[in-house]
């Protein structure tokens, strides 16, 4: 599991796995038996996010993240600015 999702260092049998729009997702089996899916990515089966492994935790947020966050914050203070 990704280091910052609430089920890091659990193991889960990978029930399958399904590529697609808008993420790619692998679906296991809760301990409840309920079935749940997380992005690919948060696992080992994933690509390794380098920010992660080069930050060793202390980074909070990735720069494309902070970056596309930004242009959120513009876009929704610009339709309130229309609406006022």
């Amino acid at each position: 599991m990704h280091p910052f999702h609430p089920l890091f260092g659990q193991e889960f049998e990978r029930l399958s796995s399904r590529e697609g729009l808008p993420e790619d997702r692998v679906y296991f089996e809760r301990s409840n038996g309920r079935p749940a899916s997380i992005p690919k990515h948060f696992t080992d089966l994933g690509c390794i996010d380098p920010v992660v492994v080069m930050g060793q935790g202390r980074c909070l947020f990735r720069v494309t993240d902070l970056l596309e966050l930004c242009l959120v914050i513009e876009s929704n203070t610009s339709a309130e600015e229309k609406h006022a």
